[in-house]
């Protein structure tokens, strides 16, 4: 199903895929890659994924991108993976970027959990695991997936990575993590496990 593959990454990046916005789409060389999330409105997930996808037929290569766990409701994602297998497109999210993300998810406490509770995203999925194990416990392992980040990872996340075998190509944004003081991305240890590690050229030299 993925036939393209990514080389470069800058920033969250590619040459193949670019993040982009819930309301907006943008054009790389090869893809449109239309972003997508559900925060305020979970039972719409079907009919805003299938909005989206009415925007992007029109183009030749096209894929979607659910943001991340924190904004993009299950549903939502297995909504994005039934289009993925019977259109052959792409998927790409972000996962695992930040403490105050594993804060969300695992201790159901912090900032980012305090600001999307606010603005009325339900948290009862909060304060059970870690980002990692929320978006496996929602996604087939079959399906191919661009995840972006995965900086902030533990041991079980590590356990659970080695022993499911999940069909993940990363893509590493050195730049972000460095300006934002994320935690060190486990680069060799990913790569043991048999990933695909996408980054800038240079980054592994510096």
């Amino acid at each position: 199903m993925l036939r393209r593959t990514v080389r470069n990454n800058d920033d969250c990046e590619s040459d193949r895929v670019s993040r982009i916005d819930s309301a907006n789409q943008i054009s790389s060389p090869d893809v449109v890659v239309r972003g997508i999330d559900d925060v305020r409105e979970p039972s719409r997930a079907n009919e805003i994924v299938d909005a989206a996808l009415e925007k992007l037929k029109s183009t030749e290569h096209w894929g979607l991108a659910p943001h991340a766990p924190l904004t993009a409701s299950a549903n939502l994602y297995r909504r994005c993976e039934e289009i993925a297998r019977s259109e052959d497109v792409p998927l790409t999210t972000h996962l695992a970027e930040s403490r105050e993300e594993m804060s969300m998810f695992r201790d159901a406490s912090g900032p980012l959990y305090e600001f999307l509770k606010e603005i009325g995203r339900d948290m009862s999925d909060c304060g059970q695991e870690t980002p990692l194990a929320h978006f496996m416990r929602h996604i087939d392992f079959e399906d191919p997936w661009l995840i972006t980040h995965l900086n902030e990872l533990v041991k079980s996340d590590f356990d659970l990575l080695r022993r499911s075998k999940p069909n993940f190509h990363i893509i590493y944004c050195p730049r972000s993590r460095k300006y934002f003081g994320h935690s060190p991305f486990e680069f060799e240890t990913l790569r043991e496990f048999g990933f695909n590690v996408a980054s800038e050229p240079t980054v592994w030299q510096q």
